[in-house]
Order: structure tokens, then sequence, then C-alpha cells
């Protein structure tokens, strides 16, 4: 009897575990869905408390520090969206999203050195990582290391040839070299991949209005 009664307890153990696990798996996903919903209309806010239930349980979660650095990024809280960052680092070091995230605050707050140092550790680990490049290429182009810049951009554009935001930055990098001839050349042909960039149209004009 007291056998069968043990087994009995350890099947609803077991049950009760499979629920528990089962409620904290179902409020996850719902709290994502929510956020990203929210994300969606740009309520960053309601995006961010959306997550604060599943946070409370899980602040070492990697996916969820790297969400709310995201959404803090957005919102424009960068001291809260690069603590999340360095926390989502600190839980897997050899990640490289937390570094690209901490680039893109680094740029927006113009602290261009801090993304060129960020920039290069990246792109030791993985030479042709897309956002990494552009960061950096947009961070040298700032700190008008010309050079530097250049090299990032056609290295990119190398295995990108129709890549227009690559295009853009190169575009911008000649533009402010004041070569208007290969500004011409590079945004011209982005126009053809991409015939409603404002940016490159804006470019150009000023080009037109310099050469009278």
């Amino acid at each position: 009897m007291k056998y069968t009664r043990d087994i009995l307890i350890a099947i609803g153990l077991v049950i009760f575990s499979f629920n528990a696990l089962s409620s904290n798996s179902n409020l996850r996903e719902l709290s994502f869905s929510k956020s990203y919903g929210y994300e969606k209309i740009g309520d960053y806010q309601n995006a961010i408390n959306s997550l604060v239930s599943v946070y409370k349980k899980e602040p070492k979660d990697y996916i969820l520090n790297l969400r709310l650095g995201y959404l803090y990024y957005l919102q424009g809280s960068f001291s809260n969206a690069k603590f999340h960052y360095l926390a989502a680092k600190k839980i897997l070091p050899n990640a490289l999203s937390p570094q690209l995230g901490m680039m893109r605050i680094s740029n927006v707050k113009e602290k261009f050195d801090d993304t060129e140092a960020l920039g290069y550790e990246v792109i030791k680990k993985d030479f042709y990582n897309y956002y990494a490049n552009l960061y950096l290429s947009y961070a040298l182009r700032k700190n008008k290391k010309y050079n530097a810049a250049a090299e990032i951009d056609k290295k990119m554009l190398d295995v990108y040839p129709d890549d227009t935001t690559f295009l853009l930055e190169y575009g911008l990098l000649k533009f402010q070299q004041k070569d208007y001839s290969k500004t011409r050349e590079i945004l011209s042909l982005l126009l053809v991949l991409e015939p409603e960039n404002v940016s490159a149209k804006e470019v150009l004009s000023q080009i037109n209005q310099i050469k009278g």
C-alpha cells in the first residue's frame, strides 16, 4: 500500500512539474508575442512592459536581455539598453549580437571611437559580419578616417555589389571627400537598384548645385 502511495505521489509531482514548465513556456511565448505586437505599432514602453514578468523569473536569459536591450535602444533609453546588452554578453561571451547593439548605441551617441573598438573586435571573429562592417564604416567616415572607411565599403561591396545600404555609405564617403565624379557613379547605380532612394537623390542634387 505504501509503495503504491509513493508511486502516486511521484507521478503527481511529475505532472505538477510538467504543468509548471508548460505554464512558464506559455507565459514566455505570450509575453514575447505581445511585445512584438507593441513594437510593430511603435509602443516601445508596452513592448518592454510585456516582458517584465518573464524577466523577473529569468533575469539571466540571453534572448530576453537581448530583446530588452533592443527595445530600450528603440525607446532611446540608452543606459538601460547598454545594461541589458552587457548582461546578454556576460551570459554568452562569444555572442556577437550584444556588441552590435552597443555599436548602434555608440553611433547614435556619436561615440565613434567606441564603435571602432567594438567593430574591429567583432570583425576579428567574423570578417564579413554585415552590421559590424556597416556600423564601423559609418563611424570611420564620421571620424574622417576615409581610407579605412573606404576599405570596409569596398570589401563589403565586393561580396554584396548590389547592396544599396553599402552603396549609399560609400557614396556619402566619396561625397565628403569631394570626389563628385565617383559619388555620381556610385549613387547612380544605387538609384538603378532603388529608384526612390531619397538620400541618394539629395546628394546628387547637391552635386548639381555645386557644379552649377
